[in-house]
């Protein structure tokens, strides 16, 4: 029994350490659980989801290349730019931003 139990514990290590983790921000702060904060962790998601893919891709084809959150901060900061100084709408920024960050990463692939 004892050594089902180790095995179980050993096999979920990481997502008990989250629980922990959480019980514990949830326990100290006051608003940890609020919808300010679910709202915060809920818009961060499409970013880290975007390098993420890069990541694995660059995994899956052998490499190990640190810049791709590099070029994602590089596409987000020419979609702010083109927004917020040129006065640009949003599909044609994030078009400039997808193209500038195709570029980035095809001059550091070459």
């Amino acid at each position: 029994m004892a050594e089902r139990i180790g095995r179980l514990v050993g096999e979920n290590v990481i997502v008990l350490s989250l629980l922990v983790i959480v019980v514990f921000f949830g326990l100290v702060s006051e608003s940890f659980f609020s919808l300010n904060t679910l709202s915060t962790l809920l818009n961060q998601l499409p970013a880290l989801t975007v390098v993420a893919i890069g990541m694995t891709l660059v995994l899956i084809s052998g490499g190990i290349d640190l810049s791709v959150g590099s070029v994602l901060a590089l596409s987000a900061g020419v979609i702010g730019v083109c927004m917020a100084s040129l006065g640009m709408t949003l599909p044609v920024a994030a078009c400039i931003g997808i193209m500038a960050g195709t570029l980035a990463g095809f001059a550091n692939g070459w």
